[in-house]
């Protein structure tokens, strides 16, 4: 289903438990398993076009704890198993549906830039690669990313003249950007609990957040950099370009 289809059956869903709780309307309905059984369905639909397994294993998990209340407020017989049941019990397959997304994850991701169109990519497990072969940033980046390792290399990008905001989230694991030489740079990094090195200004601990600046004379190429990460390291680390650049107007 297309985005504005849930927003429709959400917002539905939403004016009708706001008129069963203000008295206005009674339609009978326990509304906290409708919409768990609505945001399974929508995860499931979105990882079936993905093929990711953690999603469809929390789409199964949330949307199972949904449809089991559902059922025993209908006052259909299911054996004893209720939401609870399903909450209670499903973490073991979650774990299980982690561990395969991380060892049979996507290691290598390509993004080609056309026109002056910001780009976004979200991802949830797995590992993350940018930039492993020559591309072209021309606009802004953002990712973000749940659990594993992200590797961002600009220094093998053609980049267009202006200024292009490079925005990364982790949630758990290592995140490695590493930028051109031959650019100004204006980075900032904030860290939960790691180790945090952003062009060469290190910091450890429980929020170990810096940021560090580089200038290179009559370059028309700038690059701001804004890098967090919940749990791991991150590293902002600056490269000899690794291709001879064209610079585009």
């Amino acid at each position: 289903m297309k985005r504005q289809i849930w927003g429709l059956i959400f917002t539905a869903v939403g004016i009708m438990a706001l008129l069963q709780m203000m008295k206005i309307m009674d339609f009978g309905l326990a509304f906290w398993p409708v919409v768990l059984a609505m945001i399974g369905l929508a995860i499931l639909e979105s990882s079936f076009r993905k093929v990711s397994i953690f999603g469809l294993a929390l789409g199964l998990w949330v949307g199972g704890i949904g449809v089991a209340d559902i059922l025993v407020n209908a006052g259909v017989n299911t054996g004893g198993i209720d939401g609870g049941t399903i909450a209670a019990n499903g973490w073991p397959i979650m774990l299980v549906a982690t561990g395969v997304s991380l060892f049979f994850g996507q290691k290598t991701w390509r993004f080609v830039y056309k026109g002056s169109s910001k780009e976004r990519r979200n991802g949830a497990v797995g590992d993350v690669r940018i930039g492993n072969q020559p591309w072209t940033l021309d606009g802004d980046l953002h990712v973000e990313h749940g659990i594993g390792d992200v590797k961002i290399d600009l220094t093998t990008a053609t980049i267009t003249e202006g200024i292009h905001h490079i925005h990364a989230k982790l949630g758990i694991g290592d995140l490695v950007i590493r930028v051109p030489d031959d650019v100004n740079v204006d980075a900032q990094g904030q860290l939960g609990l790691g180790d945090c090195e952003v062009l060469g200004n290190h910091r450890s601990g429980i929020a170990p957040n810096c940021s560090q600046s580089f200038t290179v004379p009559d370059s028309p190429i700038t690059l701001k950099v804004s890098a967090q990460c919940g749990l791991g390291d991150l590293d902002i680390v600056q490269r000899p370009a690794s291709t001879i650049r064209v610079i585009k107007a």
